[in-house]
């Protein structure tokens, strides 16, 4: 029988504001500061990507179809491809027109001073299955039990306002409280 010692199985969330309240309004084409200031220094720490509840015969498929695969109920984001660029459709998706998107960080890689600069605001989520796809939850839950792995989990129906952020309780009192 394999046991986790109770330190290691432990995960905790927050939820990280990203976009402004004016900002949350605009087109899901729209090219935001956030992509660059935000979103992009986090794919470059970020070890891997995937994408749960993704149509193939929708727009935001369409504008990542050239760097996804289809992975056991989800597809992997290809990272070392251009992720961002002309694909803002992807991660500014809202109205459940994508699942969540869940990206891993290996703790050695994971500089916390990115969402301090560029987060508005710090919260602990109320009800995390609320705003995401239900496997992708369980998927980062258990990605962040190992304490290897930051995990950041973008919701379905809110494209990039917020993303919730899973780790061990040290890191996210150490880095977040």
């Amino acid at each position: 029988m394999n046991s986790v010692a109770p330190s290691q199985a432990e995960v905790s969330s927050i939820s990280a504001g990203i976009l402004t309240p004016d900002e949350r309004r605009m087109d899901a084409r729209t090219v935001y500061l956030a992509h660059e200031n935000f979103l992009r220094p986090v794919l470059e720490q970020a070890s891997d990507c995937w994408v749960y509840g993704l149509t193939q015969d929708s727009e935001v498929y369409t504008a990542v179809s050239d760097i996804i695969t289809g992975e056991k109920g989800k597809y992997r984001v290809n990272l070392l491809k251009e992720p961002i660029t002309g694909r803002e459709v992807f991660w500014n998706a809202a109205g459940a027109k994508r699942g969540t998107i869940v990206l891993a960080i290996p703790v050695e890689a994971f500089d916390p001073s990115i969402f301090l600069k560029a987060c508005k605001y710090f919260a602990h989520p109320d009800n995390l299955r609320a705003g995401h796809t239900p496997a992708a939850i369980n998927f980062a839950k258990k990605l962040a039990e190992s304490a290897n792995y930051v995990v950041l989990c973008f919701p379905r129906n809110n494209g990039m306002e917020w993303v919730d952020i899973f780790a061990h309780p040290e890191l996210i009192a150490k880095y977040f409280q």
